[in-house]
């Protein structure tokens, strides 16, 4: 039963993910820029968008992720 919420889990994550990508895709790439660290998206590797035009770089998802895990 674990195994199974856990993939359920997953292949929502990637559909989110893909989503996300498509979003990406569709909005104006020359304005993107991170809205955590300010970067324009032609200084970092992916930018993931959220909503309301909202979006977040690889280098500040890195840092959230081990800052979330000092906590944990």
């Amino acid at each position: 039963m674990f195994r199974a919420n856990t993939q359920s889990n997953v292949d929502q994550t990637m559909l989110d993910l893909n989503d996300a990508i498509d979003q990406l895709r569709s909005r104006d790439e020359s304005r993107a820029h991170c809205s955590f660290c300010g970067k324009p998206h032609t200084e970092v590797n992916v930018l993931v968008p959220g909503p309301n035009s909202v979006f977040i770089c690889d280098v500040c998802v890195d840092r959230a992720t081990k800052f979330i895990g000092q906590r944990i």
